[in-house]
């Protein structure tokens, strides 16, 4: 079982946390399973300076991380989504993603 963390991160200054605990909550209900947090993945990559934050714009960087993520639907199985107030386009590309590669939501 392989588990992708979907929610807003552009909107949200709190995103760190929701998406760490929303982790934490899918590695205690799921042990077995393996969980994707692209946005622990992605504030990785910027901090190692694969994606360089200094030289790109704010929408380069959205899509920059948003294609580096997309690549892990490929074997994923499962799917959860962060579900707030806050209105995500990227959220959103991955709920048509994940429709069109038939993974499961878990709630």
């Amino acid at each position: 079982m392989k588990i992708i963390i979907s929610g807003a991160v552009s909107n949200d200054s709190d995103y760190m946390e929701k998406f760490e605990y929303a982790e934490y909550k899918l590695r205690q209900k799921c042990p077995e399973a393996k969980v994707f947090n692209p946005a622990a993945y992605c504030d990785n990559l910027i901090k190692r300076r694969v994606i360089d934050s200094e030289k790109l714009s704010d929408k380069n960087i959205w899509l920059t991380c948003m294609l580096y993520c997309l690549t892990f639907f490929a074997d994923a199985t499962h799917i959860y989504y962060i579900n707030d107030e806050y209105h995500s386009d990227g959220q959103h590309i991955e709920w048509h993603v994940a429709k069109h590669m038939g993974l499961e939501e878990i709630k």
